[in-house]
C-alpha cells in the first residue's frame, strides 16, 4: 500500500494511507498522520477541503463509503463526509 501527502496551500499537513475496495465498493482509511505543529480544526478551510477530497477519492475509486480504522474515531467525525 501507499502512504499519500496531503498539501494543504503551499505545505505539507499530514499523511493518509487509503486503500481503495472496488469489490466491495469502499475506501479504507487504514492510517493519517499529521506534521508537526499542524491543527486541522485551526486551519481555516482545511476540514472543507478535506471532506472535499474525501469525497473526490471516492469518486476516483469507484466506491461509495469510507471505512475508518477503529483508532482514527475523532477523524471519522471531523471528516464524516457522504459521496
Amino acid at each position: 500500500w501507499y502512504v499519500l501527502p496531503m498539501l494543504f496551500g503551499d505545505r505539507l499537513v499530514g499523511r493518509i494511507e487509503p486503500r481503495i475496495d472496488r469489490a466491495g465498493g469502499r475506501v479504507q482509511v487504514l492510517g493519517l498522520w499529521w506534521e508537526d505543529g499542524f491543527a486541522p480544526r485551526r486551519a481555516e478551510g482545511f476540514v472543507h477541503a478535506m471532506r472535499e477530497a474525501l469525497r473526490a477519492y471516492l469518486r476516483f475509486g469507484l466506491a461509495t463509503r469510507i471505512e475508518w480504522a477503529p483508532e482514527l474515531t475523532m477523524e471519522k467525525r471531523l471528516f464524516l463526509t457522504r459521496p
